[in-house]
């Protein structure tokens, strides 16, 4: 398999392979951000003294932390497409509810919740990327993605400060929302050949480089080493 992206060109389905997980992972910065700015409005609303609302600030790193161990492994057994997709939408629908939790209880519940959720595109960002690129490229793709974390956090600065006189409410919907960004994956970025090769699924595999402009013969059967 690795053959294969040695020399494989880069084109178009990489660029908007790389845009599509570079913004997966600005949303996950932003998502551990975004009340922080807010936290003021978030302490008046329900009446959090100072130690809760630093809970409620760290939650989201909390559920990561079970979440990324539990990713993991299922990224191996159903794929590293399917865990992006799940793990964002997922993210999404919680992160939507925790906007609208009353209480301290349910807003910490809601919000490691969120985190466990987003977890999972977080654990596979980096593998899944280079995956799909060119072997020359990977390097220098790293540090390219590695970069989406502080504009992430600069993107929840500057979003923060716009909606901040709506109330957190608003803020925290806004990141909800960010994982529509979901649609962008599902249409942009194919499964990791080498997943598919590794599970004897070559004639996927094959399509797959096949889009990413590789020249692979019919009935080709890969070796991942």
């Amino acid at each position: 398999m690795g053959a294969y992206f040695e020399r494989m060109p880069f084109g178009r389905a990489h660029v908007l392979i790389a845009l599509a997980l570079f913004m997966a992972f600005v949303i996950e910065s932003w998502e551990q951000l975004a009340l922080v700015y807010v936290s003021a409005d978030l302490g008046d609303a329900l009446a959090l003294d100072a130690g809760r609302i630093a809970w409620v600030l760290s939650a989201v790193a909390l559920g990561m932390i079970p979440g990324a161990l539990v990713w993991g492994p299922v990224a191996d057994r159903i794929g590293r497409r399917a865990v992006c997709l799940w793990s964002l939408g997922s993210y999404g629908a919680v992160a939507l509810g925790s906007a609208f939790s009353p209480n301290f209880t349910l807003l910490m519940a809601s919000r490691v919740l969120s985190g466990m959720a987003l977890a999972g595109i977080y654990t596979v960002t980096f593998p899944y990327f280079l995956e799909l690129l060119p072997v020359g490229l990977r390097g220098k793709a790293a540090v390219y993605l590695s970069i989406g974390w502080p504009i992430g956090g600069l993107a929840a600065v500057g979003v923060t400060q716009a909606l901040s006189g709506m109330g957190w409410h608003v803020v925290a919907v806004a990141s909800a929302l960010a994982a529509l960004w979901v649609f962008a994956i599902r249409a942009w970025v194919p499964e990791s050949p080498y997943w598919l090769a590794a599970r004897g699924r070559h004639a996927e595999a094959r399509a797959v480089l096949l889009k990413l402009g590789a020249d692979v013969p019919e009935g080709t059967r890969f070796a991942v080493v």
